[in-house]
């Protein structure tokens, strides 16, 4: 994989939170 798996699963879980949160 190109992109690192911790940054792809930090903005999956930020966008996930602001979801939630929204």
């Amino acid at each position: 994989m190109m992109i690192s798996w911790p940054i792809y699963w930090l903005i999956h879980l930020f966008v996930a939170a602001a979801m939630w949160l929204a």
